[in-house]
């Protein structure tokens, strides 16, 4: 995997472009302690200003082109019934973690005095005796509703894209659908038309021209865009929760990815946001049941 990395710049691009949301953790977290700068320049550098620089305009015009798309398919109605039953689902379960944690402080699962201490050592509130403040509450509803967008839109499609290219999935036909992958473009719903085809790890294509049947990882794509979107959660998770708690979120969270991934492909990728939206408000309203 190493060796094919190195060799295959566009893939080294895009890796990196993947790993950098965990380096970002890892700098702001772990060395210089500021939570603030975490959270925001995850999304302005990591998200927005370092694609721009490693990919040039196309990163962000190809992005606004497809959300303008995107936000077409967009129904209030069903954005806030999914969001708020996503939501219930997901604070009750760690309003059930934390009762669960008392009862067993062996399972070392959540406690609500480490975060607040990690959030006091982060810098996010002044003292850990106390609840979250204004500017906390502020930052918790803007990232439950920009996050979702800016990250199954802008980051992770453009990953998903990146991935699939830089792989050389091109000019190959899927043998139970027909789907042409050389015609599809730079939309990431178009990319995503192999969502009728293909929840399996390995699928087989058939060249256009020559007709040599090939295996092609759009499954295995999809477990590492999955994985990315995961991974960086473990670094923030652990300045606040146990190692063991930390390393089950994370794994869940991959899953939750895939899980996305596989509703943008058999619905439409606006479900996917729905949905992220209500996990990260179920955070939202874990925290004021607990911490104000």
């Amino acid at each position: 995997m190493i060796p094919t990395i190195y060799s295959n710049k566009p893939l080294a691009r895009i890796v990196i472009v993947g790993l950098l949301p965990c380096l970002n953790a890892l700098f702001w977290l772990s060395f210089v302690s500021n939570g603030w700068i975490a959270m925001y320049s995850m999304h302005f550098i990591c998200m927005l200003i370092f694609p721009i620089f490693v990919y040039g305009i196309r990163y962000i015009s190809n992005n606004i082109r497809d959300t303008v798309e995107y936000m077409k398919s967009f129904d209030l109605a069903m954005c806030i019934y999914v969001a708020l039953f996503t939501s219930a689902i997901g604070t009750l379960s760690l309003l059930l973690l934390l009762e669960i944690s008392k009862a067993n402080p062996t399972l070392n699962l959540i406690k609500i005095e480490d975060i607040k201490e990690g959030l006091y050592k982060q810098g996010i509130i002044k003292d850990p005796t106390h609840g979250l403040g204004l500017f906390a509450l502020f930052s918790g509803i803007y990232f439950s509703l920009v996050n979702p967008v800016i990250e199954e839109l802008f980051w992770r499609s453009f990953l998903y894209k990146e991935l699939f290219t830089s792989l050389g999935y091109r000019g190959e036909t899927h043998l139970e659908h027909g789907c042409v992958l050389n015609e599809i473009g730079d939309n990431y719903m178009d990319f995503l038309l192999i969502r009728e085809q293909s929840i399996h790890i390995f699928d087989k294509y058939s060249d256009v021209e020559s007709g040599q049947k090939n295996i092609v990882g759009i499954g295995l794509i999809d477990i590492t865009c999955s994985v990315l979107y995961s991974l960086y959660h473990f670094f923030v998770l652990i300045h606040f929760f146990s190692l063991s708690f930390s390393t089950l979120s994370t794994i869940s969270l991959a899953i939750a990815g895939w899980v996305l991934l596989y509703i943008s492909k058999r619905f439409h990728i606006m479900y996917s946001i729905y949905i992220h939206i209500g996990m990260d408000l179920s955070i939202i309203l874990f925290s004021l049941l607990t911490m104000i």
